[in-house]
Order: C-alpha cells, then structure tokens, then sequence
C-alpha cells in the first residue's frame, strides 16, 4: 500500500532503476498484498516469500495458500511462548510447515493408513522461519529504535554504540548464542521496529558502525545485506552439504500465548464484530462486481468503457484488501483508526439488499435487481418491509412482461411499540450467476401468516425433517436477561419463532429461530440490544448444548475458510495453574464453522456463523461462539485504549446483528460440505440494485441472462465433478478474466482424489491447485480448465 503511494510520485527515470533493482536481485517483494494478510499480487514480480512479522498467531488455512501460490517460504515473529522455548532449545525455529487438515475422504478408507499417510504427502510443505526476536534485532544492545518514539534518535545510537565499544563481546555472544535456536549457522538479523527508520540516514549510519565493530573484533561472525532469497538459499545450501532435514510441523499457531503466561490473544477474534461483518460486506461486493462485469463480457455485452469498470472493480479490491490488515479486521486498532477504516468503506458505494430503511410507506413500487454471484442457487429473497401490504412479481423473460410470484409469505411482528417489522420471503429460484429483476408492489390487502401469540408452556414450529420447541418457563433461562413475549409463525415455506427478551435496563433484544420448507439446517438470527454499562468488562457468547452427547475432548474449527482443523481440548499446566483461562486457552478463530462429534452414535453437530468469531467446545457436547464484548481496561499490549465500544450520545452498548446456522448430520463429510457450502453463500449474498423509479426497456432487462443461460448448465456439470467451495471471476483488461477456484477433486464416486487434481501446474508455473489464477477468453473453454487453457 505504501509502496504504491511512493511508485504513483516517482518520475519514469527513477521507475526506471527501481526496476533494474528488481531484476538484479536487489529489492525483492514479499508477501505480494496491499497489506500483511492479503492475497493480492503485484504486476512486477509474483512473490515467493511472506512476511507475517506482527500477525497475533498464524493459521494452517495461510500456510496452504501460501504453497497453493507457490511460495518458498513463510517469515513471522509471533509464537505461543510455550511452543517458542521448546522449539528453540532444539534448534527449531526454522521448519517445514506441513498444514494438517480434516480433509472429505471416504469414510472406509480411513481405515486404511496407508491411504492417509499417502494423501498427507502429497501436500507440499512451506519453509518457515521465526525470528528470533519478532522484528526487532536479536542484540538488544544493538536495537534501531527507542521505545519511545519521541526520543533523540542521535543519542540513542551514540549511547548504544559506547556500550558496544566497551565490551564488543557482549554482542557476539548473544549472536552466536540465537544461532543455536536454528538448524544452520545462517541468523537473519531483522532490523526494524514500530518506529524505525524516521531518521534513515542516521539509522543505517548506526547499523554500518555496529558491523564494523563486530567484525574488527571476531572473524567467527560474518556480515550480509541480503534479501530473504538470499537467506533462503543459504540455508538450503547448508542443509544440503550437511545432508540435514527441517523437521516438519502439521498444526497451526492458535490462540497465542505471549509476554504474559496468564494471558491469551484470542478476544481479537470477536472484538469490533460490526466492523469486522462491514469488511465481510465490502470483500463481497467486491467479488460480486467483479464477477458481474466478467459475467457480462462473457455474454457479449459491449461496455461504453470497460476500462472505467475495470478500474472500479480494483479499486473495491484494493479497499477490502487493506482493510484485511492485522490490525483492522482483528479490531485492535484505536478508535480513531477505526473510524478511518469506516470513512474508507463508505467512501465505496456499495450495492445493498433493500430493507426497512429504503421502503417508506409511500412508495407505491420499487424495482430491483439481484444477482448470484455463487456457485449454489439461492431459493428465496427475504426483505424487510413496513407492513405486509405488499407482494413480488419477477421479470418473466419469454412474456417480457413481470409476473406475479404466488409463493411468498410475510411475517409481521410489533418490534417496538411504535414500529412494525415484516419479513417478506419470496420464494424465486435465483440461480448461479443470473440476474433477476423484481418489483415489489403496495397493495390494499395485507398478506400475512397468523400468529400464534398465546402464551404456551412450549412454542413448536417444524417441517418435513425438523421440530423445534421453545420452553418459556423461567426456569428455561440461564442468562440475565427476562423473556417478555414469544410468537409463534407456522408457514408453508418458512416458520419462526421469534423471542423477545430485555436486560436489566430494558433494552430489548430479538432471537428469530427460522426454518425453511425441506430444510435441515434451523437459522438463528439476533438482534443484540448491546451490553449495559458496568464496572467490570462482559463478553457475550452463543451456546448450543446438544444432549447425550460425548464430544471426547475433540472438536473441529475451520481455518480461514477453507479446510477443517482437528483440536484435543488443551489442560495442560498454564490452565492447570490458571484455571480460569480454561475457555481463552481453547478459543479459535472461526471463519465459517465450528463442529462437535460423537463418534459412538455417529453424530455431528455444527454451527456456522456469518463473520469471523471466536469460538470452542471446551465443554463436552457444547459449541460456544462468542458475539460481542465490552471491556474497561487495557492490556498494555500496544493499544493504549480500552474496548468500550458504544454510542457516543447515548453511552449505551453497540447493537449487534448476527446470524447463525446449526446442523446435526450423520457423515462427516456432510457436515464439512455444509460448512463450506453455507460459507460460500454467506461470503457471496445476493447483490441488489434498486430504485422507485424504474424505466422498463426489455433490451436492457433481457441481456443479463439470456446470452448467458447456456453456460449455467456448464457450471452445473462442473460442480457435480469438482467440490468448489468458491469461484470468482475477475476483468484484469478487456481479453483477460482471471479465475480463481478453490475446490477438492472428486471421482466417479464422489470421493476427493487429490491424485488427479483439478487443474496441475502449468509448464510456466502459472497455475496452481485450489487457489490460482485462469487465463481465458470465453467461458465456453470452462470444461478445458482441467486440461490447463
């Protein structure tokens, strides 16, 4: 990001030699993103090493992608304490990073380990480096910069460099002692800091003064600008001569146990969830409108000026790439900089799905457009309206005329004295990569399901596979909150329960319990009224007990989203000596989903959430998800600025709205296929255009499908040979779409082959398996991807 801001000041003369730099090896990129977690590459050089220097903990589901993306090699400075001590008094802070996943395999193979083993050495393995004191110099009497920025930087030198004339071996020592933490005799020497560098020329001055001192001293150590290519080379030399291995890591980097024993990083998976679900909205749209302009191009539809389109989609891009920062999605940024990255996100227009807000009761019709830009079909269209006096029709392409939908139900509820609330379900098929219009019409009739506002005991709504109930005694809840209504809708295509409930200042807060016609999956969805003001920090978490039910211990989480990661319930001595970080030792970021498993019944239970959470199942048969915090104190850990997030007139808690999904099943793969296939249509939702004031022209309406509807039935062919968690396309210029595909191989019988993968590496080196970009013309040559065009 920084880089860019530099190259657009730079005149053609000096782009001119900082290419040159480039090609001679001189100035190596690394990571290849806008900023430290993205996945973006520049135009100038695809990267071969990643630089987490600062990430809080770090994830198998990154180390695939990085060797998805072929890179070399993974660099960071972060790891648990524990882990850290061991792997350094055995010579292994560097290793062969080997991401172990819960992968879809035939259930009888498992059986076999032979199989097993022959899949895991398949994946290829990341060489993984941590520094040996995160990013600051492994001397401490040789550091670039003071603790305190404000500092004379001259003094701070000077006095370094006396101390290190007096007694020169002081710094030898500690260097050849860090060498022992490592394989090789190779130490890289990062010199850097939150604050280095203000005055460069005074700090390389320091560090030329440091080099030279050592190496009058002691011919033991030797001395080398060098890039991570450079240092990686170097190492794999000398493993080669010495015919030594890396040892070989399988497990990811999570929570992180670090500076303080009685403490964990893992409250970041949760904190700032609104902001963090506003990111989620921007990425989406993002790739949303990336794959409408690629969409329309592959159907022949000439743009006025493609380039102007081009440019808005990398501009998307580039915005939810930055705000994927270690500390902007994570929430550990200051107030103020949150609010920056919120004047960023709104600073981008963005397509959304109507609701209350944008239907007033004067409007008589509103047309909008919504597109599917994901490989799984959306069976309905919920909106928010005012009342229930409305209904839905769609563009009919052969009529060219708009029809009303028949299938559509409304669920009206008084959410506040003064307000109500009306869900309208319209039940159309929008399927993959189609654009469907609607109109939503005021009629004089009001159109809803009648409901059950009696009090009962129990409140029960079920379908063909599922039947929920809700106790409303007050023995039935163990929070502090107080039920204050419960209704009840039994539809034909969709029924809710609905609770109502308030906390100790009366602020309501609303469950919604939501199934659909045919369905196995029950949706909660929650509005939060926020958490009162009080003198101790809260944290609120979601629960899901399921009954007679033995998780053993284990439980499954995501990683990033992509792949499901087996975690043993950890009690070892820091829980054992501070018992009350039983639940914060055993959190996991989770992405997409969370599951539990009883291996003597052969049940599963999963629930998937719509933002990044944290999450666990330390308690047998529990999954936990954590929704909202609110804290008074700060860690001291490089914020200043405690989490008291709330609103600024009023002094009240944020709200928050989340939803949830949960699932019981029977196979393990169909619980991980959920999983997935739920993240996909949560991370690509429905994007709509609307307006009241629609001019009809049956030209522009009927473009957007029709040129395209025969390539759907070859996506379709496509999904039932390939498992795709996700599929994008993206217009890089007017002849070039790049496609990127995460999936798994499957055979003839629905197996994951990962023998004969989806697309194998091309003789340039170009493409990749499960995440990689596609050169195409025409989506008519979609079938040929697996033969690499």
């Amino acid at each position: 990001m920084y880089f860019k801001r530099w190259w657009e000041n730079q005149n053609d003369t000096v782009k001119s030699q900082f290419k040159q730099l480039v090609i001679e090896g001189r100035w190596e990129f690394v990571n290849g993103g806008w900023v430290a977690s993205d996945e973006a590459c520049p135009s100038i050089r695809v990267p071969k090493f990643a630089w987490h220097v600062d990430a809080f903990g770090h994830s198998s589901g990154t180390a695939q992608m990085f060797i998805n993306l072929g890179y070399k090699g993974l660099f960071f400075g972060r790891m648990s304490d524990e882990t850290r001590e061991y792997l350094s008094k055995n010579g292994g802070l560097e290793f062969n990073w080997n991401p172990k996943f819960e992968t879809l395999i035939d259930e009888e193979k498992v059986l076999n380990p032979k199989f097993l083993q022959d899949s895991q050495n398949l994946q290829s393995k990341l060489f993984t480096h941590l520094l040996f004191n995160q990013y600051k110099s492994p001397v401490k009497e040789a550091l670039v910069s003071p603790d305190n920025p404000y500092q004379d930087v001259y003094f701070f030198y000077d006095m370094q460099l006396r101390n290190i004339y007096a007694n020169p071996q002081n710094v030898i020592d500690e260097l050849l002692n860090a060498t022992k933490s490592y394989s090789t005799n190779n130490l890289l020497w990062a010199y850097g800091d939150d604050f280095a560098f203000q005055q460069a020329k005074d700090s390389f001055q320091f560090i030329d003064q440091v080099i030279s001192i050592i190496q009058n001293k002691t011919d033991k150590v030797i001395f080398k600008f060098s890039t991570l290519q450079e240092y990686y080379e170097a190492v794999q030399n000398e493993l080669k001569q010495q015919n030594k291995e890396l040892f070989t890591y399988e497990n990811d980097f999570m929570p992180l146990q670090e500076y303080e024993r009685n403490g964990y990083w893992s409250g970041y998976y949760t904190s700032r969830p609104n902001l963090k679900q506003y990111i989620n909205y921007m990425a989406s749209s993002a790739e949303s409108t990336s794959n409408i302009f690629a969409v329309q191009h592959l159907s022949s539809y000439n743009y006025t000026s493609i380039d102007q389109l081009i440019n808005l989609t990398a501009s998307l891009i580039q915005t939810a790439s930055q705000l994927y920062h270690h500390d902007a999605i994570t929430g550990t940024s200051q107030k103020r900089i949150v609010e920056d990255y919120l004047c960023e996100l709104k600073s981008n227009e963005k397509l959304q799905c109507p609701n209350q807000d944008q239907f007033n009761e004067s409007d008589q019709l509103i047309t909008f457009v919504a597109f599917n830009p994901s490989l799984n079909p959306i069976p309905h269209i919920q909106l928010t309206l005012p009342s229930a006096n409305y209904s839905a029709s769609y563009w009919n392409i052969e009529k060219q005329a708009f029809e009303l939908i028949f299938d559509q139900e409304n669920l009206c509820q008084a959410k506040q004295l003064w307000l109500i609330e009306c869900d309208l379900y319209v039940h159309h098929y929008v399927q993959p990569f189609q654009m469907v219009i609607f109109q939503i019409n005021k009629t004089s009739i009001a159109n809803q399901i009648e409901v059950s506002a009696k009090k009962m005991p129990v409140y029960t709504i079920k379908n063909q596979k599922l039947s929920i109930s809700v106790d409303s005694s007050p023995e039935a809840t163990d929070y502090n909150h107080q039920i204050t209504q419960i209704l009840a809708f039994q539809g034909k295509q969709v029924s809710q329960i609905v609770v109502h409930f308030e906390d100790k200042i009366q602020q309501e807060s609303i469950l919604k319990i939501i199934l659909h016609d045919n369905s196995d999956q029950i949706e909660f969805d929650l509005d939060f009224a926020g958490i009162p003001e009080s003198s101790q920090g809260l944290e609120v978490v979601a629960t899901w007990q399921a009954v007679d039910f033995d998780s053993n211990d284990i439980f499954y989480t995501d990683s990033n989203g992509l792949g499901m990661i087996k975690k043993t319930v950890y009690r070892g001595k820091i829980v054992q000596d501070y018992p009350n970080l039983m639940p914060s030792a055993n959190y996991y970021p989770i992405t997409s989903g969370i599951m539990v498993q009883d291996e003597v019944q052969g049940i599963q239970m999963s629930v998937m959430n719509d933002r990044p959470q944290g999450g666990s199942a330390y308690i047998n048969g529990r999954i936990e998800l954590m929704i909202l915090r609110r804290l008074y104190s700060d860690d001291d850990l490089g914020m200043a600025e405690n989490l008291n997030e709330h609103d600024q007139k009023t002094g009240l808690g944020i709200m928050v709205h989340t939803r949830h999904f949960l699932k019981f099943s029977r196979c393990f793969n169909e619980a991980v296929q959920a999983i997935h296939e739920r993240h996909s249509i949560l991370s690509n939702p429905l994007t709509t255009a609307y307006t009241n004031q629609a001019i009809v022209s049956n030209k522009n309406m009927t473009f957007s499908y029709n040129k395209f509807n025969e390539q759907i039935n070859k996506i379709e062919k496509f999904k039932s040979q390939y498992l795709v968690y996700d599929f994008s396309m993206q217009q890089q210029k007017s002849d070039l779409i790049y496609v990127r595909i995460i999936s798994e191989q499957i055979n003839s019988d629905g197996v994951n082959d990962p023998q004969n993968p989806l697309v194998n590496q091309h003789k340039d080196g170009a493409l990749y398996v499960q995440g990689y970009n596609v050169k195409i013309k025409k989506l008519s040559q979609f079938e040929q991807l697996k033969s690499n065009q």
